[in-house]
Formats: C-alpha cells, sequence, structure tokens
C-alpha cells in the first residue's frame, strides 16, 4: 500500500533513532553512578541529582519545542536539539567538578527534549490511520527497548573502561545523529511559518478534559518510573 512506502520506513526509522536517544540517556549510566560518586567524591544519593536533571528539563522544554516547531519547522528544531544534547555530553565526558556534571545533564536534557515532541508530530504530519498506528507501534517498541538495553550497555562501558567511556559514546551518538538527520530528514510541516498566539494555542490544548486527563495519567505513569529508576 502506498502509505507504506520507502519514504515511511525511512522517516521511521530517523524518528526512532531520534527518540532513542533521549530513553537511552536516561539510563545508560545508572550502573556507574557509585563509580561516579567516588570520583566526584558525593554521596550516592547526591549523584541521583544528575537523573533528576536531565529528566526536568527533558519534560519541560517539550512545551517550547512543539510551539517552536510548528513556526520554524520540525528539522531546525531536531538539529537544534540534537547539538544541545551533544554538548551537553561533551561536557559530561570533561567535567571535573560535580557542579558541572549536573549542568551537563540539564543541557542534554534540554536538548534530547526535542524526541519526545518529535516522536508524536513529524509521522501525524505524514499519515494517518492504519500507517500512523504502525509508526506509533513500532516507536513504542524502541521506547521500551532503548532504556531496557542502555544499563547492559553502560555497565560494560563502565567495567571494561570509566564511566566517561559512556559520555563518550553518547558524544558521538550525538554526532552521527546530527549528520543523518542533517542529510536525510526531510521537513514535514508544510504549514511552518504560520504565525499565532503561543498562550492561545497552549489555552486550548489544557482547557480540553480528555487531553488532561490523559496528561495526568501519563505525569503519574511516567513519574512511577522515574522513581523506580532513581
Amino acid at each position: 500500500m502506498a502509505q507504506f512506502d520507502r519514504n515511511f520506513y525511512r522517516i521511521l526509522f530517523l524518528i526512532i533513532i531520534l527518540t532513542a536517544a533521549g530513553q537511552m540517556t536516561n539510563t545508560i549510566y545508572v550502573p556507574a553512578l557509585s563509580q561516579m560518586a567516588e570520583e566526584f567524591s558525593v554521596n550516592a544519593g547526591r549523584m541521583q541529582a544528575v537523573i533528576a536533571c536531565y529528566l526536568f528539563p527533558y519534560g519541560l522544554f517539550q512545551f517550547a519545542y512543539g510551539p517552536l516547531s510548528d513556526y520554524f519547522g520540525r528539522k531546525p528544531l531536531i538539529l537544534i536539539g540534537i547539538a544541545l544534547f551533544t554538548l551537553g555530553s561533551l561536557i559530561a565526558l570533561f567535567a571535573t567538578h560535580f557542579a558541572t556534571l549536573l549542568l551537563a545533564s540539564f543541557i542534554q536534557g534540554s536538548g534530547i527534549a526535542v524526541a519526545g515532541v518529535m516522536a508524536r508530530t513529524v509521522m501525524r504530519d505524514l499519515y494517518s490511520g492504519r500507517a500512523l498506528h504502525s509508526a506509533n507501534s513500532l516507536m513504542a517498541i524502541a521506547l521500551i527497548l532503548a532504556p531496557l538495553l542502555a544499563p547492559i550497555l553502560g555497565g560494560f562501558f563502565t567495567d571494561l573502561y570509566s564511566w566517561r567511556v559512556i559520555f563518550l559514546f553518547l558524544s558521538a551518538y550525538g554526532i552521527a545523529l546530527l549528520i543523518i538527520q542533517m542529510l536525510f530528514f526531510q521537513e514535514t510541516n508544510l504549514y511552518k511559518g504560520i504565525k499565532g498566539s503561543f498562550l492561545q494555542k497552549y489555552k486550548i490544548v489544557l482547557s480540553n478534559p480528555n487531553f488532561m486527563l490523559n496528561l495526568i495519567l501519563l505525569i503519574v505513569a511516567n513519574g512511577g518510573i522515574a522513581i523506580f529508576e532513581v
């Protein structure tokens, strides 16, 4: 069928590897927290702040990336987000103070938050019905597998080398991701540049009772997952 052409799978692949970066970063350095705590001379409890500094902007900045991508287009925001993620990974790689590591984690989350938005918007820009359901199902698998496999990879790096290799890997992943998206992602928002009040858009969405109910359920579910991971 037309909706399952090569273009469909190409775009789906680009979005999956983008989304996987956000989910993977959340858990990849969990096995290294004790080693990181020892090097930075902080207790294990304080090291959990690294995860919090990642998750907070990851959730918050999605509220900005959505409207901005409506106006400026998906691709520019994707590239900016990946660049910030890569910058944060590089800062963490060379961090010598705990405060620097927290800042790096915040920058990572601020950048890759774009993935959380694009996972839900890019395919919807182009497809509907069966094709959209298929894309969402495949992306859901990626969202589940990435954070499950990431700690195994992080543990491997930590045991054989050092926790810094984790951020070396994330930096390399970010650079490769930036190049791939720059070369192969084509803009999907055909209506970019149309003016409209951001606040008015938020008002329409937040006044929808169905949206608010699902939002509360998602907050509870993802909050439980985050607490479990910490």
